[in-house]
């Protein structure tokens, strides 16, 4: 049963990537982005709600689209910033999972062009974000890094209006 699935997954995965998505799939992605459920989506586009669901699992296991969660930060009066790491030289790779290894960081990433790494980390007080900063200073390859804090979010409202553009774009 294992294998079946794995197979599975890898199949709708494939066809997603080498075939494209067709109309009904880019209609249901559009609003699966704009928020709406299952259950709105069969009565917009007047189909069983598990055309929808069958659907929406293979965008899913095809990876064309992700779920996350994400804790209100804010709510445990935490907050939030970027930190933008710059290297002198060294390995990319391991210095980026040694960012991420640090307390308070929440996603670390590779960029290409301005920073070299930017992470996404949470703190209280002032001195964890000094902290914070220090510790990764204090990396072997390092040569500055610079923060940022949120102050608001304005993506907030409507988190799919970017992406339900850029899918027509590129349908």
């Amino acid at each position: 049963m294992g294998r079946n699935r794995i197979r599975y997954e890898s199949d709708a995965r494939n066809i997603m990537i080498n075939n494209s998505l067709d109309d009904r799939d880019q209609q249901i992605l559009s609003l699966l982005l704009s928020g709406k459920s299952n259950r709105v989506i069969a009565t917009k586009l007047k189909i069983p709600m598990s055309t929808v669901q069958r659907r929406t699992r293979k965008l899913f296991e095809a990876d064309v689209v992700r779920a996350r969660y994400e804790l209100n930060h804010k709510k445990f009066g935490l907050r939030k910033g970027l930190l933008h790491v710059y290297l002198k030289d060294g390995d990319i790779q391991g210095i980026a999972n040694q960012v991420s290894k640090i307390r308070g960081m929440q996603s670390t990433s590779i960029h290409i062009g301005n920073s070299d790494i930017v992470g996404l980390f949470v703190f209280k007080e002032t001195q964890h974000l000094l902290d914070i900063m220090s510790e990764c200073k204090k990396i072997v390859g390092v040569d500055r890094v610079v923060w940022s804090e949120e102050v608001a979010d304005i993506a907030e409202a409507d988190t799919g209006h970017n992406d339900r553009q850029l899918l027509s774009e590129i349908a």
